[in-house]
């Protein structure tokens, strides 16, 4: 009841109020249940997405790796559900600027994605409406474009750091990716960002070893012309 309660507060923008609503479920059902359920973890993991909206980084940064812990324990936990958690945990390392966690955690939801796909690929099955994030219909796109959208956060983050290597690596398999759909329209607002994540890591290449280079022959005002 609280949390439908919560979740109409957030459709509202209404989050301080969602996330006292929030608190109080959480403290009720590990009160009557004494113990961390999938349920625990649902509402830690909203509890999180609350938190952020608020901009209140670090409280959510403990709710999704309480989540997050909580799936790994629970035995009925899916491989999705903690590649979410995994993907979660991540994005908020990104606005914390940790980035060296943020990697560890997208690459753990990669990780998953990846045996995820393998798995159901292997047994020859369509993946079942309870695998598939947000109650989508998609059966085949929606585990790659999820992929798709951790790839690119990958890719992102390595640009971001001066990686420009590893960033065009990942930038390329989410190119390759794209490609391999049927219904492009599905994620046409990916390509946009893929290619100029690329466009980037070459530009980000070439000023690097003209830097280098600049250094390695004595010259020390390497500033690039207009």
């Amino acid at each position: 009841m609280l949390t439908n309660i919560a979740n109409i507060h957030e459709q509202e923008q209404e989050y301080a109020l969602a996330e006292e609503d929030l608190e109080e479920a959480l403290r009720i059902l590990t009160d009557s249940s004494g113990r961390c359920t999938l349920l625990v973890a649902f509402n830690l993991n909203t509890l999180g997405l609350v938190q952020s909206k608020q901009r209140k980084y670090i409280m959510a940064s403990e709710s999704f790796l309480e989540s997050w812990k909580i799936r790994l324990d629970v035995p009925e936990a899916t491989d999705r559900q903690i590649s979410n958690a995994c993907y979660n945990v991540a994005g908020i390392y990104v606005k914390l600027c940790n980035f060296k966690e943020a990697l560890h955690f997208y690459r753990e939801s990669l990780s998953l994605e990846r045996k995820i796909e393998l798995e159901h690929h292997n047994q020859h099955q369509p993946i079942s409406s309870v695998s598939r994030p947000h109650g989508s219909n998609h059966q085949s796109t929606v585990p790659r474009t999820h992929r798709l959208s951790t790839i690119i956060q990958i890719a992102a983050i390595c640009l971001q750091i001066d990686d420009f290597e590893d960033a065009l690596h990942y930038y390329l398999d989410a190119m390759k990716l794209f490609f391999a759909y049927n219904d492009h329209t599905f994620i046409q607002q990916d390509i946009g960002s893929i290619q100029r994540g690329i466009d980037a890591c070459y530009k980000g290449r070439i000023s690097k070893y003209v830097n280098e280079s600049c250094k390695t022959n004595g010259i020390f005002n390497c500033a690039s012309a207009a």
